[in-house]
């Protein structure tokens, strides 16, 4: 396995590859550093952890090329995690959205990315939130399960707005297609059409 890892800021290069125990780094062409293994573990521990330092630095991997199954993008966006970071995307665009809790839930932040990893927005949405799930609906907004209540984030306007706030005994499951869009109450299946905008 052989991966280069480019920062943008500085556009340096850093270069990890793997062959058995032994691992290889380089940044930017200098001296090549050399990491000996004692096993097939040791040897994905140390290169994670050598990639996640990168990371931390600024670095991010790109692959555009990649086949199914396989990377496409390796970045960093923040050392607080409290296990949930959930992704929205769509099948008809090349972007995606990430939340993250910050801290102590001091804040929750709204990532925006391109195809290739890179940050094209961050928003801050508040603190004290914990979004479970999201999707990506028709109407350029988020739906989010913020603790299992759902809202609206507008993508134009940045406003947050209650959902369907009836369904406050919601559980989990979440999820949308075409203008349909679906949860779960823990007593029933909802299924909301954005196209006229009622509850189907």
């Amino acid at each position: 396995m052989e991966k280069t890892f480019l920062n943008p800021a500085t556009s340096k290069q850093w270069r990890i590859e793997i062959d058995g125990h032994t691992i290889q780094t380089c940044l930017n062409g200098g001296k090549v550093k050399e990491i000996l293994c004692d096993s097939a573990f040791q040897v994905k521990s140390k290169a994670a952890s050598a990639m996640m330092g990168q990371m931390r630095k600024g670095f991010v991997y790109q692959n555009p090329d990649a086949a199914v199954g396989q990377a496409r993008c390796h970045r960093f966006v923040g050392k607080d995690s409290n296990g949930f970071m959930p992704l929205a995307a769509a099948l008809t665009r090349d972007d995606f959205f990430l939340t993250r809790a910050a801290g102590d839930f001091e804040d929750e932040i709204l990532y925006h990315l391109d195809g290739s990893g890179e940050i094209l927005e961050t928003v801050s949405l508040g603190a004290k939130r914990m979004t479970y799930e999201q999707v990506l609906c028709p109407n350029d907004t988020l739906l989010l399960n913020n603790s299992y209540l759902l809202q609206q984030f507008s993508l134009r306007t940045h406003e947050i707005t209650p959902f369907a706030n009836k369904k406050n005994s919601m559980k989990t499951m979440l999820d949308a297609g075409g203008d349909l869009a679906l949860w779960y109450t823990g007593e029933e299946i909802v299924v909301f059409d954005f196209g006229s905008n009622t509850e189907v």
